[in-house]
């Protein structure tokens, strides 16, 4: 190549360099990470000019396609959800062995073709598929399907930052060994889906979450009701444990907490909040909601009502998101465990558990819209839905204990059944956790906390083996300064980790968002779709606040309390005391402050309301950083596991 070669080839570059649309996300530590994506017209021009080049100086031929049928095949752990976003029709209903007609659009709603898609066996944990195409549109629906599958190309001008899910391998099916397919492609390339529409309804399935293509076809019919549900207003439940607490302490120190009558502590927060700092600290969290979620659809369901990303979990992994509603607000924080491919568990708050579980269980039943703008999108499966939390569960009902602090695990070591099981232990990584026995009772012991602890785990152990399982731990870790915790300690530790409370910061009367209490990592905004994404987006592009730790300068200071009013040294009021406890004989806590003063800090203070709830008496403060245990472990902040609120 010579000089204007070369010229070509920089000229090439700059073309793709300027054309890249830029967009940011949010990783898990907050920090902006920057992205680009390309539009495909563009970047299939450049690739034109870039095969000439080669046909004429490297000797390669291009722009044809290996010797076949037109079929490709589809394989990949993903490959199901991948043609579900990228075909007109329901793939997620199609059975191993059957194939069905549907079409691939662009953008535009455009057909790029029309396709017949045939479910393969699963072969080593992959998912396949065969593709069949016109022999003649196979090499430009192979293009289109890598293009989706790599993530480096623009799909939907209006929604840069969307990704199908993938990656996937596509390959073409040498000639002879193609299976029977009996329908065929009909070639209806370049057509406009809605004319087609018209003729073939059957082709298509409106209700999907989502489809390239969707939003230019006419809108379909099926309003739901809005969703409902009973508040519990009863007595205080008291979980398995309850005569347990009472053993270790007063009545008077049980207390109404979301429903439930719960310890509030048992000696002094102050002593319990220091064995988990410096030894060990044992909680009951039997109340939280539990909610069991089985069935080929499991995954792809638990995706759409999630913010988090569900097809990056493995067995044995966990992970913290977010379930909004249609209108983009927090429903509430839970945890996500994957037992199988096609086993979920979810843990809720308790203050939620009722209302998660009909949210739930309407959205399955598909009685309920997911898309306020287009109410007849629905869930496209089927899935077994369970509260374990429940009698009714029978012998699947559980509880749920967390054990926190550095001693945690020499204290399961002790109760571990063989060396095998102790080396489970000692390898069970963050957010990742096993089944095993302890003490002769089985356990699923999870790597979560909601301390900030780097050593903690949240246990769940069936219902029958509450009592013995509780009292094997305090016996075991007696030794090891273990001391059974309540909610007074659960809120201080949580505090002082830096960590987020439904209600206070996040969702509750100031209608905190994940990204404004520090936690938009957990909102995937690549998914294509989960329930209230485009709305959460939306209030995303307008936040002007954030979540800070405070700490106040006077140990005399009046009591904070949540309300309070933050100001600047003018006066000003710049934001307000979401939470406040004595941590060390100093009262510590989070406020929602306007942009630029949890950096900035200044002279800052809290307006302490009177009894008659007035602002009072001006009391100092200072900005902490947010995340302390992330400086002390040197690692990412920690993850609230809402385990134990």
């Amino acid at each position: 190549m010579g000089p204007q070669e070369m010229e070509k080839i920089a000229e090439l570059i700059h073309r793709v360099l300027s054309n890249i649309r830029t967009f940011q996300v949010r990783a898990i530590t907050g920090v902006r990470l920057a992205r680009g994506k390309i539009d495909r017209d563009v970047m299939n021009g450049i690739r034109e000019e870039v095969a000439q080049l080669m046909d004429r100086f490297a000797g390669v031929k291009s722009g044809g396609t290996e010797g076949g049928d037109g079929i490709l095949e589809i394989r990949g752990e993903r490959a199901r959800s991948f043609l579900q976003q990228v075909c007109t029709g329901n793939v997620m209903a199609l059975e191993t062995g059957k194939s069905m007609h549907t079409l691939l659009l662009d953008k535009e709603g455009v057909v790029l073709d029309d396709v017949v898609i045939h479910r393969a066996a699963d072969e080593n944990g992959f998912e396949r598929y065969w593709l069949s195409t016109l022999p003649a549109s196979r090499g430009k629906v192979k293009r289109w399907l890598s293009d989706l599958s790599d993530g480096f190309v623009a799909f939907d001008a209006k929604d840069v930052a969307g990704k199908i899910d993938g990656p996937v391998e596509i390959r073409d099916v040498p000639a002879g060994k193609t299976p029977s397919i009996a329908a065929k492609p009909q070639g209806r390339a370049g057509a406009q889906a809605s004319a087609i529409f018209k003729e073939h309804p059957e082709f298509f399935q409106l209700s999907k979450p989502y489809f390239i293509g969707q939003a230019v076809l006419p809108d379909a019919k099926g309003a739901k009701a809005p969703f409902h549900y009973e508040e519990y207003k009863g007595e205080p439940r008291r979980t398995l444990l309850y005569k347990e607490h009472l053993k270790r302490t007063s009545p008077k120190f049980m207390i109404p907490f979301a429903g439930w009558s719960m310890p509030v502590w048992y000696t002094r927060a102050s002593e319990e909040h220091a064995a988990v700092r410096n030894a060990a600290g044992l909680f009951d969290v039997s109340h939280m909601g539990r909610i069991d979620i089985k069935g080929a659809y499991a995954g792809r369901f638990v995706d759409l009502i999630a913010s988090n990303y569900v097809p990056l979990l493995k067995d044995g992994g966990a992970h913290y998101s977010y379930i909004f509603d249609p209108e983009g607000s927090v429903m509430d924080d839970i945890l996500v465990y994957r037992f199988a491919r096609e086993h979920y568990f979810l843990i809720v708050n308790a203050a939620n558990a009722e209302k998660i579980l009909a949210w739930i269980n309407a959205v399955a039943d598909r009685k309920t819209a997911l898309d306020p703008h287009c109410p007849w999108k629905e869930v496209e499966g089927r899935v077994e839905i369970t509260d374990v939390r429940s009698e009714k569960a029978g012998d699947r009902q559980n509880v749920n204990v967390a054990l926190q602090g550095p001693n945690a695990m020499d204290i399961l070591l002790k109760v571990a059944a063989d060396e095998h099981e102790k080396t489970a232990l000692r390898d069970l990584g963050s957010f990742h956790f096993v089944t095993m026995t302890l003490g002769g009772m089985k356990a699923v012991v999870a790597r979560t906390g909601y301390t900030g602890e780097e050593i903690g785990y949240e246990i769940l152990v069936g219902a029958g083996d509450a009592v013995n399982f509780w009292t094997l731990l305090l016996e075991a870790g007696e030794p090891l300064g273990i001391k059974p915790c309540g909610l007074a300690a659960r809120d201080s530790l949580r505090l002082e980790a830096g960590l987020p409370l439904y209600g206070h910061e996040l969702a509750g009367e100031l209608g905190l968002t994940p990204t404004e209490a520090g936690y938009g990592g957990f909102v995937k905004r690549h998914k294509t779709f989960f329930v209230g994404r485009s709305a959460y987006l939306k209030k995303e592009s307008e936040i002007r606040r954030e979540v800070a730790r405070f700490q106040l300068n006077s140990r005399q200071a009046r009591m904070v309390h949540p309300g309070d009013a933050v100001v600047e040294k003018e006066g000003k009021r710049i934001g307000v005391v979401t939470s406040c406890t004595l941590i060390d004989k100093v009262q510590s806590g989070l406020a929602c402050l306007d942009l630029g003063y949890k950096k900035n800090g200044g002279a800052l203070a809290v307006l302490v309301a009177s009894k008659g709830g007035k602002e009072g008496e001006r009391e100092e403060l200072v900005i902490l950083p947010r995340f302390p245990m992330r400086k002390k472990r040197n690692a990412r902040p920690a993850k609230p596991s809402n385990g134990s609120k």
